[in-house]
């Protein structure tokens, strides 16, 4: 099952009996199971995967028909009815076992070992059982699919093959991409696989309900309730407790669904491999026997497993944000959040890069570009300089910095200005005989 990728598979002729109810069970999957008490053999059993929105359903008495069969919920289409369904081979096809079964829900689909053998889906040769379900096909409004060869090869190797495994569908808007033999078991009759997809050919969005509790509970806590006020204040009766459960149930039904959101679900995100999920498993088995059994061998190794998983777990994430650390790109829509993330409180905004055409660098490469253009604005030898007149006094001071210091004294003198005669007269007066 686990090859080809089974959600539900649908058994004929289990000769299972009540008296063993747990014989046949596979893991990750949920048995229902039909036994027939009354003789020998016979019997139906319907197996899903238990990540499957998946309940029993109650199958309504029949002739001669034994059926098993559960509801399954969809996204993107109404619920679905699935019957495992076997006729006997001596016993004649009824009108009323195919309406009852069909009657089950509003899309159903009835797969299994009919005995009804027919031209015109395969079969070398014409029955009853065949031509009636022939006839009653237009009349009760349902599609035949059957596989394109044979599904039952006799033991007797005088007998022909025949085709009377094959699926019976009503108001069900999938695709059907696929029905073939598997010619896999040594059984007599070979197991038949059935792939149907929505619609549009591809998965529909799987999508999940998010539930704000808080927004619950502040709704539950308002006192003024119209749907409730019908609630007398003294219930009497049996008909006053059933109308106040009823009302009750009802308001918190709507409260709830006012405050749930529907989200695509998280198929993208990374999961755990396979060695934390066997740890994991380990982990809750040991919680299990140590729950059972809580002796200090039991409890210990419980809490172990807890520690090493936990462990585990974090080293994951690590790695997780390591690898993300590596490929996040500007475009990554988590990048500006990991950036605002990782801000501190004395962190100083840096304003973004502006290209020449006033636009905003992103990627690395416009970035690489804003950089070389400016580093070439500012070192560029085209533009005139801002202030001739003090890069012109710069200059001379460092020409005079760097000329001998003879030379600075001469020059020195050379520009010193003379005294003036009222000066040398003030000198002259200064000095005595």
């Amino acid at each position: 099952m686990s090859d080809y990728g089974i959600d539900i598979a649908l058994i004929q002729e289990t000769f299972l009996k009540p008296n063993r109810p747990r014989a046949c069970t596979i893991a990750g999957y949920v048995q229902l199971r039909t036994d027939r008490t009354h003789a020998s053999r016979g019997g139906t059993a319907l197996y899903y995967s238990r990540s499957l929105h998946c309940c029993p359903i109650d199958i309504p008495p029949l002739i001669n028909m034994e059926a098993t069969g559960c509801r399954l919920a969809m996204t993107g289409h109404r619920t679905l009815i699935i019957v495992s369904v076997y006729l006997p081979s001596p016993k004649p096809l009824h009108r009323r076992d195919l309406k009852a079964l069909l009657a089950l829900g509003d899309a159903v689909i009835l797969f299994g070992d009919f005995n009804c053998k027919n031209p015109r889906w395969g079969c070398p040769v014409l029955d009853y059982n065949g031509d009636k379900l022939d006839r009653l096909q237009d009349r009760l409004d349902f599609e035949i699919i059957a596989p394109p060869t044979a599904t039952h090869f006799p033991h007797n190797v005088t007998h022909r093959p025949s085709t009377i495994d094959i699926a019976l569908t009503k108001g069900v808007a999938l695709n059907l991409n696929q029905i073939e033999t598997l010619h896999k078991l040594t059984s007599d009759h070979r197991p038949v696989l059935l792939k149907m997809g929505p619609p549009d050919g591809g998965r529909p969005n799987p999508t999940r309900k998010i539930t704000d509790w808080k927004r619950v509970s502040t709704a539950l806590e308002k006192i003024d309730t119209p749907p409730l006020n019908s609630i007398p204040d003294n219930i009497r009766t049996t008909d006053e407790i059933d109308s106040a459960i009823g009302a009750l149930t009802n308001h918190i039904r709507t409260v709830v669904e006012k405050c749930e959101r529907e989200v695509p679900a998280s198929s993208d995100r990374r999961k755990f491999p396979p060695d934390i999920l066997e740890l994991i498993r380990a982990k809750n088995k040991a919680l299990r026997r140590a729950s059972a059994y809580p002796t200090p061998e039991y409890r210990s190794r419980a809490r172990a497993l807890q520690r090493e998983v936990k462990a585990r777990v974090q080293e994951f994430r690590n790695e997780c944000w390591s690898d993300l650390m590596e490929e996040i790109r500007p475009s990554h829509k988590a990048f500006w959040s990991v950036t605002k993330a990782l801000k501190t409180e004395g962190y100083t905004p840096i304003p973004p890069l502006k290209r020449l055409d006033g636009s905003t660098a992103l990627d690395d490469a416009e970035v690489a570009e804003c950089l070389a253009d400016s580093i070439e604005t500012q070192c560029s030898h085209v533009s005139p300089p801002h202030d001739p007149a003090h890069i012109s006094r710069i200059e001379e001071e460092v020409l005079q910095k760097n000329l001998p210091r003879t030379e600075r004294r001469s020059d020195a003198c050379l520009t010193q200005r003379s005294p003036t005669a009222g000066e040398i007269a003030q000198d002259q007066k200064g000095t005595g005989p």
